[in-house]
């Protein structure tokens, strides 16, 4: 396929999210308007951050320093004709300053130094690929502005500048070479690839120069590549150390004048090798005029002039090649010069500062930076310290120490051993925090090297507001009451809707409430669903074939009853009244006692035989919150019948936030930032300050902070059953003049620490296998135990349509065509509420490991699965092996989730993994039906 241009009236370049790009796919003969064509290419953008040069951090990597830190080496330059005066010349974007030299509130009138491309801006685009030899032009140096924002999806959407022309993309077998540039009047020549630049003479005017090369590249529907902007220029800011205030050590002295003499300012950039070809017969002398000086003294130290302001955007070059000079001008008629060409080399994005400092016979110097804390001291503080002394011109390192702490900016310092902490005017009082104040150390180099030591941290005292399961709980107990409220004739966010039946019903108010006394998925909008039990294997409590949807009709029972079966969390009973009459069970909900829980009520005949069960859920989760939609796409060896050849299909889904049944509960807290300054003076070996040597001062940060106790609870089943397993927490309900609906929790986070057996009151654990009928009969009979194959099903008929009706199953080595796409037939035996269904195994073929990330949440581990229709997050939920009766806890709640899928072959069904032990996901991995596992549902 060729790649061409087609020339139409509209734009149709765009930029998604943080500026990305997309070029539309479609033919000569009917190109579309089409922002979300799955056809598109896209091209994400970012900008490099400002500090160490891209080529010096792969040379620190390489050698194992700690590019963190952002301080790759520190050049020690005389001061001419001055034993006591020198320059330190620092690289890095890292080094922290007491203050800045000018307080000038004027507007900036310099191209300030970019970190991102803003919707005013408008950037230039070239593309290249080759033809059989012979380079051809794709974009031709064209524009790209800002079109708008889709609000729904936080996405920025850019086009071509030129309006009446449109470039479509149809992929092909060419290779695209894209560069790209800001400002847009960068003179880029199409022929070398090369940019043409001249620093002015005015650098403090001069705009960031950005650019990005990116090398050739086969692109592939739904392939993107990263345009990332570099810098090509040199960031070079000065800052002024000890010792030069007036003599009489009273009056303030001003810097008021910085020359830079000598340096080369024109040549031509190659963005593919990175590399200036400079015109070496060219220098020119910078002036940077300092137009609002601000009061240096003696005693200060370390004043960085203003970055925004007084930066130079300069050519990147090697000051060893020319006599260059840096000359300081001071007001009161001091004049400092010192020759650069032992000040290395200056590279494209790298942030280069030149420390003047005074006393250099003395020779102290130190300066710090510091790390910040979390607020719950999980993650301490730091501080960094370079301290060293000259000797001549050789540095040594010199021991430090924290000597004071201060909570007001430095008015007033406190001893380290002082038990509190003040501020000058005494307004303050606390306990300190820095929980070790004995902070000191020494360089073990050359005294250039900055030394880290820990500032460990207590926690932050916490406000606590709402958690999730406090907000769940909150409102059901403040929901408007319902009456007679049919839960058959509801979807699960409270609409009207014709007769929908189902295994379980949410509950998300008080009040009264019925349900029909027909089975499960029997009917849907008002129609009878025939499919959901139309076969043979799908059996009543009696062990025959289900013929009518009517319970009492289907099985002719007399003497019916209905009561709880079990109920957890509403353990003195959120649910009461339960009765049956006239094919319908009815029950109430007290406000006093509703909260988040699990209730199984059963329908039973005069002999005391249970002949169905409902699963009641108290909650508001799908009555609040959205779905996720996942587009899956699934291409098997055999088709629909069986037979040999491809077969693919495509489906959308829109998955339930969370599992069937599950229980939040915890509490939000928040933690206001903190921070001190840290006092740091240079130390003899008896931990005495040097009279004469240098302090610098830094602060440090603890950091605000939310934190959300998420602990969860979920109820599981086994591949084909009806009715779940509970949670069977030991957690209690709030009392009824609780307003909150706090609950507690255990800190550690372990199974062991919230799961009860005595909840599961009436259960009944088995290792042989039950029949469906049993499993009706009997709701809170667990089989456990796995003999082998094909014992690992607990039911002793095995069938691959239990949540699938129109599932077969005909070739045991076909199980990738079991990888189902496509509706389902809904069944009786289905767990899900109404308008959902187990997913089939096909829903999870967008889950793949490279869309997942891991996280935690305090003791709540999870999975993003980023789908096309969002992000869903898949919660570790644990499973209940296969061993273990009633009285065990579900396993690994640290390590593995799994969600059932309708999809079964031979005795497995197939369950979708996520997990932190291995960081992946497995979409179509198989496990044993008989092991208890959560359910994330699917919309009809």
């Amino acid at each position: 396929m060729r790649l061409h241009i087609v020339k139409k009236e509209t734009a149709l370049l765009a930029v998604i999210a943080s500026f990305s790009m997309m070029l539309c796919t479609c033919s000569d003969e009917s190109p579309e308007y089409n922002l979300s064509n799955n056809h598109s290419m896209t091209f994400a953008t970012s900008v490099q951050e400002w500090g160490v040069s891209a080529k010096q951090m792969e040379y620190e990597n390489s050698t194992g320093s700690d590019t963190a830190r952002s301080i790759a080496r520190q050049q020690i330059i005389p001061i001419e004709k001055e034993d006591n005066i020198g320059l330190v010349a620092i690289r890095g974007n890292k080094v922290n300053y007491n203050r800045t030299l000018s307080i000038d509130s004027n507007p900036i009138t310099r191209g300030q130094l970019k970190d991102e491309v803003s919707t005013s801006d408008k950037f230039c685009l070239a593309a290249y690929y080759d033809e059989n030899g012979t380079e051809r032009t794709f974009i031709d140096k064209q524009l790209v502005k800002w079109d708008h924002k889709d609000e729904t999806t936080n996405t920025n959407f850019w086009k071509l500048d030129n309006d009446d022309e449109t470039v479509y993309w149809k992929l092909g077998s060419q290779a695209i070479t894209t560069y790209a540039w800001w400002p847009t009047n960068l003179s880029f020549n199409s022929t070398t690839k090369r940019f043409s630049y001249t620093i002015g003479e005015d650098p403090v005017n001069q705009s960031d120069f950005l650019y990005s090369y990116v090398k050739p590249t086969y692109y592939t529907v739904k392939e993107s590549a990263d345009i990332t902007f570099k810098h090509a220029l040199t960031a070079v800011q000065f800052v002024m150390g000890t010792g030069f205030g007036n003599s009489d050590g009273q009056n303030p002295a001003h810097v008021t004048k910085i020359e830079l003499q000598n340096l080369y300012y024109t040549g031509e950039f190659d963005p593919k090798t990175e590399e200036w070809l400079i015109d070496k017969s060219k220098t020119r002398t910078f002036t940077l005029d300092i137009d609002s000086p601000v009061d240096m003294h003696n005693e200060e130290k370390n004043v960085v002039l203003n970055p925004d302001k007084y930066t130079l955007l300069m050519m990147p070059q090697d000051l060893g090649e020319t006599p260059c000079l840096a000359i300081f001008y001071l007001d009161d008629g001091r004049t400092f010069r010192a020759t650069l060409n032992h000040g290395g080399v200056w590279r494209p994005g790298e942030t280069v500062r030149f420390l003047l400092l005074g006393d250099i016979s003395v020779g102290y110097v130190i300066y710090a930076t510091s790390s910040d804390a979390t607020y719950n001291a999980g993650t301490h503080g730091a501080v960094s310290v370079c301290s060293y002394q000259l000797v001549g011109t050789e540095p040594r390192p010199q021991r430090w120490k924290v000597t004071g702490f201060s909570i007001d900016g430095g008015n007033k310092w406190n001893e380290p051993s002082a038990t509190t902490w003040v501020n000058q005017a005494g307004t303050i009082n606390m306990t300190p925090w820095v929980t070790d104040r004995n902070i000191e150390g020494i360089s073990t180099g050359t005294g250039l090297e900055m030394t880290t030591k820990t500032v460990k941290v207590s926690a932050i005292s916490d406000a606590t507001t709402s958690g999730k399961g406090e907000t769940i709980n909150n409102a059901l107990k403040n929901a408007t009451a319902v009456s007679n409220y049919d839960l058959s004739t509801h979807t699960v966010r409270g609409a009207t809707c014709s007769l929908t039946t189902a295994n379980c019903y949410i509950v998300h108010a008080p009040g009264t409430y019925s349900f029909p006394t027909y089975y499960g998925s029997t009917y849907k909008n008002g129609s009878l669903q025939a499919t959901a039990y139309g076969q043979s294997n799908f059996v009543n409590y009696k062990g025959n074939k289900i013929n009518n949807a009517n319970i009492i009709t289907d099985t002719g029972a007399s003497g019916v009853t209905a009561k709880i079966i079990w109920q957890e969390r509403p353990v003195s009973g959120a649910i009461s009244n339960v009765q049956y009459s006239d094919n319908k069970i009815t029950f109430s909900v007290d406000r006093d006692k509703i909260y988040q829980g699990n209730v199984l009520i059963g329908l039973f005949d005069s002999s005391g035989k249970c002949m169905w069960s409902w699963h009641i859920w108290i909650t508001r989760a799908y009555y609040d919150y959205t779905t996720v939609k996942s587009v899956a796409s699934v291409t098997n060896t055999k088709n629909a019948a069986g037979t040999d050849g491809t077969y693919t299909s495509s489906t959308t889904y829109y998955f339930a936030p969370d599992p069937i049944g599950v229980i939040y509960r915890g509490r939000h807290y928040v933690y206001e930032q903190r921070q001190v300054m840290l006092r740091i003076q240079q130390v003899d070996d008896a931990g005495d300050v040097i009279k004469g040597s240098s302090t610098c001062k830094i602060y440090v940060t603890q950091n605000s902070g939310e934190a959300e106790n998420r602990i969860m609870g979920f109820v599981y089943y086994q591949w084909g059953r009806k009715d779940p397993r509970p949670c069977a927490t030991n957690l209690d309900k709030p009392s009824s003049s609780s307003t909150t609906c706090s609950y507690p929790w255990d800190a550690t986070g372990t199974a062991q620490g919230y799961w009860d057996s005595s909840k599961m009151t009436g259960w009944t654990s088995v290792s042989s296998q039950i029949s469906m009928d049993d499993a009706i009969k009997y709701p809170n009979i667990w089989k456990y135990r796995a003999e082998g194959v094909p014992s690992w099903d607990w039911c002793s008929t095995v069938a691959y349509n239990w949540w699938d009706a129109a599932f077969t199953k005909t070739e045991a080595t076909n199980w990738t065509y079991y990888k189902k796409v496509g509706a389902i037939t809904k069944t009786v035996y289905d767990p899900c509420p109404p308008g959902f269904h187990v997913p089939p195994s096909g829903a999870f073929a967008e889950f793949t490991e490279d869309k997942s990330t891991f996280g935690i949440t305090n003791q709540c581990r999870y999975k993003d699965y980023k789908l096309t229709g969002g992000t869903l997050r898949a919660y570790i939920t644990g499973y209940v092996w296969r061993t273990y009766g009633i009285t065990n806890h579900p396993v690994d709640w640290q390590n593995y989730g799994y969600s059932w899928q309708s999809s079964a072959y031979t005795d497995v069904g197939y369950g979708c993994l996520y997990g932190n032990s291995s960081y992946s996901s497995s979409p179509f991995s198989g496990s044993i039906r008989n092991q208890g596992f959560v359910i994330i549902p699917v919309a009809d």
